[in-house]
């Protein structure tokens, strides 16, 4: 069976089926999207429960489905009344309606009579059997249906959970796997055909959990979100801003679909949705937005009256205590230890979570890596269960648990009774993970297709190294540069490694990649020495700073060997002109693109204004009109600090080309930029030095104007006109008298010497500082 999908279709155009199709259409992939007839519809408006799914998603703003607007242009929408035909079309059809049986079988029939012999069938359920919803339909059907919980939104939460049924063909789970790793980039969990599948058995029985935990003891809402947050290794939601988040109605229906102990929710739970209180889409739940004179703010829930009051600053020592702990496994073992009220919260819930977890092995899945995987892919949790119950010592949790009275679950006594004291385990071999029905450790699954650069530095594949960054071989003749830097900064010590890589690969490899595993790729320079450089005048080794950095980044295209950047998260400023600076890049999906200096009052000058001024000449021939209405969009981008939302926004803003690869699955990045590597070396031609075809004075005295206009329409301040004047001098190449070439070392000279004479003013200070301390931009 192929591996690829070229049309689908996605029935049920509410939220979670607009939002399906929308990932399928920003993979590129066809899609239609049908619902049925509204009630009284006009012949004109027979499609419009799909047409305004779609609309919607083309207008939205923070967290939108699709990638680019344009991206919606792949969804064709329909009814089932009028282009059932279409379902003919498909080569996966994806069911996202209403979560009743009954109406899920009437549907599948009507799929069952019109798609082709082959297509993939899919039931996006949380919690439904998908062997009952294939019941009564063709052998054919049967052996292609599976279920997909994709987790909401699909576009940014990484789980997607695959569940096979008993006649489910094992080519076409192989399919629908590989597809939605490579293509969609999901994190991919198969499941087996229990209640809720594997994240919500667990995840919907911690919120149960923390909740019945909480009117236990008698603390309050705002104390178990502090608790049940980062402190254990979860999102800062904690427990009842994400029941918010998902809905307190849906989290109810989904609790109902586990045993009663196991899901029973307090009485007040139940109460708020009779009252309609559902949380964010009802405007009040757990917690409640009200106005006030400065706009908003939040109020909590007090679970024994009813009523809502202003949220309550929660201080435990043992909270304090861990806030600044970076590794979750530290933290969480530090808190659970501590003495405090807020501590012994956390032991107990945490005890409960971890034995019913292990609790529920083998019933919901044979692999306690699936079930970690599906608790960090949907949940965001740092660590899984299993991981957890290695963070705090498997053999004292379950002492601690029997001390209080809590029997510890049989798979872990089975752990202890092999001998090992942890489910996951590092050897001479390779890692290792405890099988449950061997009773014994075995190699883990790890995907062909992953990179691990942490387990290449152990085996001893690190070629160069300084206190900011690795040299790391990534096999196959490729090398990768790693930044160590917090937040992968750049300073004098990364810069010196990419100099001192860029020599090496030339000698001895095939090609480069730079990338790294961390959150960010790179959030730019070292403000904090260039500020005190500033500050003591030190221009000459400001100076040489930049020209340290522009010479790698120019080198990084001319090399004889190609270099690929691989940016993801973040990408801002100096870390922005590292991906400008190369030839080529292959960028996570979820990539932030933006040159921001100006931002901290200053202009891009590690060759990012000199890249951007040359992609803007590149294919104008000369056509001086074309090339200033290419420059004034970048001058906006730029004075504006416009960062992209996503990789494919970057390609539109023009930090990234056309022929620059993005990769959807990040466990995948390197590995694909080092795949683009060693296709671009053979037959590797050195790019040339180049000529910059510049406007001069004309182009300078336009991009002013632009400027001012901005001030006028409030988008600019004066100190920001002031920087733009700077901007425009460099995109235009200095007060030339007529448009002409220049050569490259002339832009990045200028680029230099504007951010010189700007790091001379007060007002940069001023913003630098600013940003330092509360990560927020000035606008002095």
């Amino acid at each position: 069976m192929n591996h690829t999908f070229s049309r689908v279709a996605v029935i049920g155009a509410g939220t979670m089926g607009s939002r399906i199709a929308a990932l399928f259409a920003n993979a590129d992939i066809d899609v239609d999207l049908l619902d049925i007839v509204p009630d009284g519809s006009s012949k004109d408006a027979r499609s419009a429960i799909a047409q305004a799914a779609v609309d919607l998603m083309r207008s939205a703003k923070a967290r939108a489905p699709l990638y680019t607007a344009s991206a919606g242009d792949r969804i064709r929408v329909g009814n089932l009344e009028d282009h059932s035909d279409r379902i003919g079309e498909a080569d996966w059809i994806v069911e996202a309606i209403v979560e009743r049986l009954d109406a899920k079988r009437d549907l599948h029939r009507l799929i069952d009579d019109h798609r082709k012999q082959g297509a993939v069938v899919s039931s996006n359920t949380s919690g439904i059997p998908i062997q009952a919803i294939g019941e009564g339909r063709s052998d054919d059907f049967r052996s292609r249906l599976l279920g997909t919980h994709f987790f909401n939104p699909p576009r940014y939460t990484r789980l997607l959970e695959i569940i096979p049924t008993s006649n489910t063909d094992s080519q076409a789970l192989e399919s629908v796997t590989a597809f939605s790793e490579t293509v969609l980039g999901k994190g991919v969990v198969v499941c087996k055909d229990t209640a809720n599948f594997i994240g919500n058995r667990i995840g919907i029985f911690v919120i149960a959990d923390a909740i019945r935990e909480m009117v236990q003891t008698g603390l309050t809402i705002d104390d178990v979100d502090a608790i049940t947050g980062p402190a254990l290794g979860r999102p800062r939601s904690g427990t009842f801003r994400l029941a918010d988040l998902v809905g307190i109605d849906i989290l109810a229906d989904v609790a109902g679909n586990l045993p009663s102990e196991d899901g029973a929710l307090p009485d007040f739970v139940s109460h708020l949705v009779e009252q309609g209180r559902l949380g964010d889409k009802a405007g009040a739940g757990f917690y409640e937005k009200r106005k006030s004179g400065s706009g908003s703010e939040i109020w909590t829930l007090d679970w024994r009256t009813g009523e809502y009051a202003h949220r309550k600053n929660v201080e435990w020592e043992s909270l304090d205590a861990v806030r600044r702990v970076r590794e979750a496994a530290e933290r969480i073992q530090s808190l659970v230890n501590h003495a405090d009220e807020a501590a012994r919260f956390a032991w107990r819930h945490l005890s409960s979570v971890l034995g019913y977890a292990a609790a529920c092995i083998p019933e919901i899945s044979d692999d306690l890596q699936s079930v970690d995987q599906a608790m960090r892919w949907g949940f965001n949790w740092e660590l899984g269960p299993f991981e957890l119950w290695d963070a705090i010592g498997v053999s004292s949790a379950a002492d601690r648990m029997a001390s209080d009275g809590q029997d510890p679950p049989q798979l872990v006594q089975d752990l202890l009774d092999s001998g090992a004291h942890t489910f996951y385990r590092e050897g001479t071999d390779g890692p290792s993970l405890f099988v449950p029905h061997t009773k014994s450790h075995a190699p883990p699954r790890t995907p062909d297709a992953h990179i691990d650069l942490a387990r290449l530095k152990a085996q001893g594949s690190t070629i160069l190294s300084n206190e900011g960054a690795d040299l790391v071989d990534l096999g196959d003749g490729v090398a990768c540069l790693d930044f160590g830097t917090k937040m992968n900064i750049i300073d004098e010590s990364v810069e010196a490694l990419y100099s001192e890589s860029l020599d090496e690969v030339e000698r001895n490899f095939a090609g480069l990649v730079v990338g790294n595993h961390a959150e960010h790729f790179s959030l730019g320079a070292n403000l904090v020495w260039m500020l005190e450089t500033a500050k003591a005048r030190d221009w000459k080794a400001l100076d040489t700073f930049l020209v340290d950095l522009q010479q790698p980044c120019v080198r990084a295209r001319t090399l004889s060997r190609p270099v690929v950047v691989a940016p993801t998260g973040m990408a801002l400023g100096g870390g922005a002109e590292i991906v400008l600076g190369a030839g080529h890049a292959c960028a996570g999906a979820e990539t932030n693109i933006g040159l921001v200096e100006v931002n901290v009052g200053l202009i891009p000058a590690g060759g990012g204004t000199c890249e951007m001024a040359h992609r803007c000449q590149e294919g104008t021939e000369g056509n001086e009109e074309v090339l200033q209405k290419r420059l004034e969009r970048t001058f906006r981008q730029i004075v504006t600090s416009r960062v992209s939302d996503n990789a494919y926004e970057a390609r539109d803003l023009g930090y990234l080309r056309s022929t620059d690869r993005i990769a959807a699955n990040p466990d995948r990045h390197l590995y694909e930029a080092r795949r683009m590597v060693l296709d671009l070396s053979n037959d590797y031609s050195t790019p040339g030095e180049r000529e910059i075809f510049v406007l001069g004075a004309s182009g300078i005295d336009h991009l002013r104007a632009v400027a001012r206009e901005m001030r006028d329409e409030g988008k600019l301040t004066e100190y920001d006109v002031f920087i733009a004047d700077e901007l425009a001098n460099v995109l235009c190449g200095g007060p030339l008298p007529n448009a002409q070439t220049v050569d490259e070392d002339h832009l990045l000279d200028l680029e230099r010497e504007a951010f010189l004479r700007l790091f001379d003013q007060s007002k940069t200070h001023d913003r630098i500082s600013h940003t330092l301390k509360t990560g927020k931009p000035l606008r002095n």
